[in-house]
């Protein structure tokens, strides 16, 4: 083999793992935004269960963590043990308007708000 050839083949060895390796990436990508999307549901969950023990929504998550004053009948146990951070180690965003509904956000891998395509918010309201 001459070094021409060797350079041929290490070529599109190279070629085939850049190809094969951004399809993995964006597999993962689109896995981190299932994991999300789980996340929300679950939280969501909490949420429901906190709901129909008080007659509202928790003014901030932690409240599923530990006993609000404004609710007589929580518990006996936690609605959640920790509030998980999004799979791109980033807090979620809650928020409960004046009627009594909320929203759950997570800013996604670019960790702001906005974005497009894999990098867009996921929210409960989706």
């Amino acid at each position: 083999m001459t070094l021409i050839e060797i350079m041929i083949v290490v070529a599109v060895i190279a070629a085939l793992m850049g190809y094969v390796g951004k399809k993995v990436m964006d597999r993962y990508e689109k896995a981190k935004v299932s994991q999300a999307k789980i996340l929300i549901s679950v939280i969501e969950d909490a949420l429901v269960e906190f709901n129909l023990d008080c007659g509202h929504y928790p003014k901030t998550l932690d409240d599923l963590i530990s006993a609000p004053a404004d609710c007589e009948e929580w518990g006996p146990e936690s609605y959640m043990d920790k509030i998980p951070k999004d799979p791109w180690k980033s807090n979620v965003v809650y928020e409960v308007d004046e009627s009594g509904d909320y929203i759950i956000t997570s800013f996604g891998a670019d960790r702001r708000p906005g974005g497009k395509g894999l990098k867009k918010d996921i929210s409960s309201a989706d």
